[in-house]
C-alpha cells in the first residue's frame, strides 16, 4: 500500500458531531425588495391570490443571478472571517479562507462572477397554492433570463466536453443564438 502510515504533528480529530443539513429554525437571511411592479393582490373566489407578472419575474431572476454571481452572504462572510481568527485552523484551512475572501471581494466589483467555470444555470422555485404567474411557457421567464444574463459573459455560458479521459474541450456553439434571442426581447 502507498498511503502512509503515520502523519507527523497529526492534531487528534475532534470527535464527530452531526449537523442537519437543512436545519430548521428562524430565518436569519437578510432580504432586500426589488421591485413592487408586477406584483399584486386579486380576489378569486372570495380568496386573496397574489399574481406575479413575467416581467416581475424577470426583474427577480435579473437581481437574483447577479447577487448570487457576485455576493456571499453577511452570513457566510463572517464563517470565513472566523476561520482567519480561529487560533486551531490549520494553515491550509486559513489560506483557503483568505483565498475565498480574496475572490468575494474581486467578483463584488460586479465585472467577474464569483465562480467561472460551472457554466450551468439551476433554477428551483416553489410556487403557493395562491400564487398566480403567467403559464404560458412554465418557467420560460426564468429560463430566457438565465440565458440572456450568461450570454454577454461567455466564461458563465461555456460548455467542457470530453475529449478522452485526461481532457476535455471548451465548446460554445449556442452563445451566437443565446445572444440573438436576448436582442429579440
Amino acid at each position: 500500500m502507498n498511503a502512509p502510515s503515520a502523519f507527523p504533528d497529526q492534531k487528534p480529530v475532534p470527535p464527530y458531531k452531526h449537523t442537519p443539513l437543512f436545519p430548521l429554525g428562524p430565518d436569519t437571511a437578510p432580504y432586500k425588495k426589488i421591485t413592487g411592479e408586477g406584483v399584486r393582490v386579486e380576489k378569486v373566489l372570495g380568496k386573496d391570490m397574489l399574481v406575479v407578472s413575467r416581467e416581475a419575474l424577470r426583474a427577480l431572476s435579473e437581481a437574483a443571478f447577479g447577487d448570487i454571481n457576485h455576493y456571499l452572504r453577511p452570513g457566510h462572510l463572517k464563517q470565513l472571517r472566523s476561520i482567519l481568527d480561529d487560533k486551531e485552523a490549520s494553515d491550509n484551512d486559513k489560506f483557503v479562507a483568505f483565498d475565498f475572501l480574496k475572490n468575494a471581494n474581486i467578483a463584488a466589483g460586479g465585472v467577474l462572477p464569483m465562480c467561472q467555470d460551472t457554466g450551468t444555470a439551476i433554477i428551483m422555485g416553489k410556487k403557493g397554492a395562491r400564487v398566480l404567474t403567467d403559464r404560458r411557457r412554465r418557467g420560460g421567464a426564468l429560463r430566457r433570463r438565465a440565458r440572456c444574463l450568461s450570454a454577454p459573459q461567455p466564461a458563465l455560458f461555456a460548455s467542457g466536453a470530453a475529449v478522452d479521459v485526461r481532457g476535455e474541450e471548451h465548446r460554445q456553439q449556442h452563445a451566437g443564438a443565446v445572444r440573438d434571442l436576448c436582442r429579440r426581447r
